[in-house]
């Protein structure tokens, strides 16, 4: 009796340490590839390998190829010996996507936004995976609700609001004229605005140059 329950005792503390070591052995290759990758999450399964390999025992891996289903994974021993086991990896990536439509020449804030994580194979080309690269920027286009948001959807400048308080200036090769104004309509650095002068109570269009300064055309 005595015997049957040091074997059963032994069986599964062979059986807990195979378990333990594969799951360890696991976490250091989703910890490889979510760098690698360059995604937010990795979820992987070891589906065939010679032996339970101990993490203490790898000293590098080398994932072969990009079809997760079964993905061929080179594991190199500290031994100086390598070995091939066949994983399955989930690997997915933060994306941002719009809570409602966002109109072309609309500042985007962090209320306009969610985020989920998608497989990596599903995600668009050209995605923005941190939120600060999306935030302030303005829509080159109408953007519906739900749309993930890349690169192509966003001008490179933050938008100047209508209200703006800026300075306006007229300057040719022989004198250099300023007055105060304010922005008539929101607009980027770089494009065309109408500016109020405060002075001639009049407004007239010219080139925002930086968030504080108009310049007119001579």
């Amino acid at each position: 009796m005595l015997r049957n329950v040091l074997v059963t005792i032994v069986t599964v503390f062979i059986m807990f340490s195979k378990i333990h070591a594969a799951n360890s052995l696991e976490s250091q290759i989703e910890k490889l590839l979510k760098s690698e990758l360059n995604c937010e999450k990795v979820d992987v399964t070891i589906l065939k390998t010679d032996k339970n390999y101990n993490s203490s025992e790898v000293s590098n891996f080398h994932l072969v190829g990009r079809n997760f289903e079964k993905a061929p994974i080179i594991i190199e021993l500290t031994d100086g010996s390598s070995k091939i086991i066949l994983c399955q990896i989930k690997a997915y990536s933060k994306v941002f996507f719009t809570k409602k439509t966002i109109y072309k020449g609309q500042k985007i804030d962090y209320d306009d936004l969610y985020h989920a994580l998608v497989p990596i194979q599903s995600v668009p080309a050209g995605v923005i995976k941190d939120v600060e690269n999306i935030v302030n920027k303005v829509a080159n286009r109408t953007i519906g609700t739900g749309i993930a948001i890349t690169s192509n959807m966003l001008d490179a400048h933050e938008l100047v609001k209508k209200g703006q308080k800026v300075n306006i200036i007229i300057e040719n090769k022989s004198i250099r004229i300023s007055a105060k104004g304010e922005l008539q309509n929101s607009a980027t650095v770089g494009s065309y605005v109408k500016v109020l002068n405060y002075a001639s109570k009049k407004v007239i269009m010219g080139k925002l140059v930086d968030h504080n300064t108009v310049v007119l055309d001579n």
